[in-house]
């Protein structure tokens, strides 16, 4: 018998990216040597630069474009090129029309309908798949059999409730229609990818990765696990509504995040949140509650250790990358207020940026507000523990979080924390931590100022965290627990 075998997706994180899921998803890589994993990644852009070295127990590595191409099928580095232009050769107007319209009729119908059926989604994305492992992926969606058939779904139903246009009347623009259409272009391309065959699959998001999964255990009934890190489709609310798309692509943003999400849930047969905070939201989209198991992320006691504070002076970090979700203005706005008080204190934020508009807006703010000599970005911290030893307290100051490893790593090495109080912040850091509302610079100074101006209050919290982590946020936990569901799911899929 060999090892267990685990196909592992991933969405915009790991290993192009730094942050959370990505540490996530080594962690969970690295130290399960029994599990042989094949690793399929959906990034924005042929162009990121991997930030992992991948373990050697990831076997098979496939990476996803969305954007940034111009021929669909050039990931698909396995395949030759004399394959690829066959498959172009059979792609005819004629096999367009009586075998891929008929789909693509049914997905469309899927994404525009306020009532999701994520059964026939699925049958429809097993579907598309087996038609794109014979034919063109880019000769069938830029078929003018498939703009025509698009216009007029769309148009047909503006006065029919049943489509999030027509329910709030809105009218879209030739333009609009074009740009949707080619979000279907670009997101479905992971149906154009080969899904290899494993004992069980997992996914890090409810998201796009997740419809490789779904086609997976359809295909060939591998167990589907799904861990939900970040409440997807509340990140994708607040992303549509941060954009400042029109109402129609804005409307269809969200109706496609919403189909994808519910397909996600409906087919997941162990659901994995990292906090019970996001359990909620995944009730409230129609999981049993007998799905649902949480695991909170761990982390290595060895490596996170309480040490003397590095620098002298006096000094608050953050441990996050620069990003909107992380609400890092909310940390400079409560820095000045807290330099009124204690003009002392320096500020530090370590993390990579993510979003280049969102963290020069960051420095505008920052300058605007005469910040400059006191507030600091240093990058990314390839040795956060150091980082997390260089200030007096730690701060996270999110609008949106699931179960950050910066609160679990600082708590293991025994800083005073305040952190905004979302997601699984407060399961994590209760009774060894303060937490203060989202959105409000003014009580996150406030919790700062008292903390910075209390030693016997930080060594009380810092000792706290220290022990509550090192009881429940192991890396010996965390790995231990997934390796049960995965033995459980292969059991399932034997029977």
């Amino acid at each position: 018998m060999g090892n267990l075998s685990v196909l592992l997706t991933t969405e915009g994180t790991y290993p192009y990216y730094s942050g959370g899921v990505s540490t996530w998803c080594h962690v969970l890589t690295s130290n399960l040597a029994e599990v042989d994993y094949s690793l399929i990644s959906v990034v924005d852009s042929p162009l990121v630069m991997q930030k992992f070295d991948l373990p050697k127990n990831i076997k098979n590595f496939i990476t996803i474009p969305l954007w940034g191409t111009t021929e669909p099928s050039e990931h698909l580095n396995w395949v030759s090129f004399s394959h690829i232009f066959l498959t172009k050769l059979k792609t005819s107007r004629s096999v367009i029309e009586r075998e891929f319209i008929p789909i693509f009729s049914e997905i469309i119908e899927e994404v525009i309908s306020v009532e999701k059926n994520p059964v026939a989604f699925g049958n429809n994305l097993l579907k598309m798949y087996k038609y794109f492992t014979i034919y063109d992926y880019y000769r069938s969606l830029k078929s003018r059999a498939v703009y025509r058939l698009y216009k007029e779904k769309i148009l047909s139903g503006l006065n029919n409730s049943k489509y999030f246009f027509g329910k709030e009347n809105i009218v879209p623009t030739i333009n609009e229609l074009e740009e949707s259409l080619g979000w279907i272009f670009r997101f479905f391309n992971i149906t154009n990818t080969y899904v290899p065959k494993t004992d069980v699959t997992h996914s890090s998001a409810a998201g796009f990765c997740g419809i490789t999964n779904v086609i997976s255990k359809l295909l060939y009934g591998a167990p589907y696990l799904l861990t939900e890190h970040g409440v997807y489709i509340r990140e994708q609310y607040l992303s549509g509504y941060r954009r400042g798309m029109s109402d129609f692509l804005k409307g269809f943003f969200i109706s496609l995040a919403e189909s994808v999400v519910k397909l996600n849930y409906e087919h997941a047969d162990i659901i994995c949140p990292v906090c019970c905070y996001n359990s909620r939201w995944e009730k409230r989209f129609g999981v049993n509650e007998d799905r649902i198991k949480v695991i909170y992320n761990g982390v290595d006691p060895n490596r996170f250790i309480v040490r003397r504070k590095i620098e002298d002076g006096q000094r608050i970090i953050a441990v996050a990358r620069i990003d909107p979700l992380k609400d890092i203005e909310n940390f400079i706005r409560a820095a000045k207020c807290i330099l009124k008080v204690m003009p002392q204190v320096s500020f530090s934020v370590y993390g990579s940026v993510s979003d280049e508009e969102y963290y020069k807006k960051c420095l505008r703010l920052r300058d605007t507000l005469e910040l400059q000599k006191k507030f600091s970005f240093c990058g990314h911290a390839k040795k956060p523990e150091m980082a997390y030893h260089i200030g007096d307290i730690v701060v996270l100051s999110s609008i949106s979080e699931a179960f950050p490893y910066s609160i679990v790593e600082a708590m293991m090495c025994g800083k005073p924390i305040i952190a905004t109080d979302v997601g699984g912040v407060s399961e994590a850091l209760d009774s060894c931590g303060i937490v203060v509302p989202p959105r409000d610079p003014e009580e996150l100074a406030k919790a700062c100022i008292r903390l910075m101006q209390d030693k016997e209050l930080r060594y009380n919290l810092s000792m706290r965290a220290q022990s509550k982590a090192r009881e429940s946020f192991t890396i010996e936990k965390f790995t231990g627990a997934y390796l049960d569901i995965y033995n459980k799911l292969k059991n399932m899929y034997r029977g």
